[in-house]
């Protein structure tokens, strides 16, 4: 999603710039862009084998994954996406983890963005006075 999301985003956002010159906007738009990349990463980033100075000592050792080993169910709930976790007590409780977070985030600044931009090229046709055709 977020190889769909960036590009578009980055298009969408240098021709509002071009037209209403307002940084906040793009300032709002970068910040969202970074929150999806970085929330869509973070399992990933997570689940990496942390690199120790005793146990490699090459970088290519770094990023060696043991392939076929399964991932317990509980880790991909707890590390991807919200879910319902009973704790010891027997109550339950939503469990929402920080890529879920950055990633809605991202979204919210993205449509922020995407308001300001619809505002204020509103705004510059009103007082420019272009055509629709244009936008």
């Amino acid at each position: 999603m977020a190889l769909f999301v960036v590009p578009l985003a980055i298009t969408m956002m240098t021709a509002g710039y071009r037209r209403h010159r307002r940084l906040w906007i793009v300032a709002i738009g970068v910040l969202g862009i970074s929150f999806v990349v970085v929330g869509a990463a973070m399992p990933y980033l997570e689940n990496a084998p942390a690199a120790t100075s005793e146990s490699s000592d090459t970088a290519d050792e770094v990023f060696v994954y043991v392939v076929g080993e399964e991932m317990e169910e509980e880790v991909c709930t707890d590390r991807c996406c919200p879910s319902l976790v009973t704790n010891e007590d027997g109550s339950m409780s939503l469990h929402i983890p920080p890529a879920s977070l950055l990633t809605a985030l991202g979204g919210i600044a993205l449509v922020i963005t995407h308001i300001g931009n619809l505002c204020t090229c509103a705004s510059c046709c009103k007082t420019s006075g272009c055509n629709s055709a244009k936008l």
